[in-house]
């Protein structure tokens, strides 16, 4: 999708799904996460539901993705929530990611670090809003106090850095 994007200037006035960040450089999904994806024997082979997408920095779609397919959380969560079935190897993760994604080595593991808490502290904020302005399902996960899961996985990525770093 970022690859396709690069040379896309939108319309003047253009509506999106979320508001647009600078510096535009792709057009990010906004919500690249495995719920959104298509999966066939186990790998991802399609992406769906564009509701959140926007111009905007490929960082921000990226380290949305590392966090749930690193994933930044703990291993429990890894393997109750998002279906891994054992511990994972993290910094091994990542750094196919990344490569896949077209990056060469060395990577500045500190910086995607950084950008996956930043992403997360957003998504944080972006639910909130959203919460305080009745739109569902945002609203629900703040009444019943679904933001405590992000909050944890701000405090695990946080304290856990050095399970990312080969």
């Amino acid at each position: 999708m970022h690859d396709a994007s690069r040379d896309y200037t939108p319309e003047p006035g253009a509506t999106w799904g979320a508001a647009p960040q600078s510096p535009a450089e792709v057009v990010c999904h906004g919500d690249p996460g495995p719920w959104n994806r298509v999966w066939r024997d186990g790998e991802a082979v399609g992406l769906f539901d564009g509701d959140f997408a926007h111009p905007g920095p490929a960082i921000d779609d990226v380290a949305y993705a590392l966090e749930y397919l690193t994933p930044f959380g703990s291993d429990e969560e890894a393997i109750r929530w998002h279906g891994f079935a054992r511990a994972l190897d993290r910094a091994r993760r990542l750094h196919l990611f990344a490569r896949a994604y077209g990056w060469v080595e060395p990577l500045d593991v500190h910086a995607l670090v950084e950008a996956v808490t930043t992403r997360q502290r957003r998504t944080v904020e972006t639910d909130t809003a959203l919460a305080a302005r009745g739109v569902p399902p945002q609203q629900r996960w703040v009444e019943d106090g679904h933001l405590d899961v992000p909050a944890e996985r701000i405090r695990w990525s946080e304290t856990n850095r050095h399970l990312l770093r080969r």
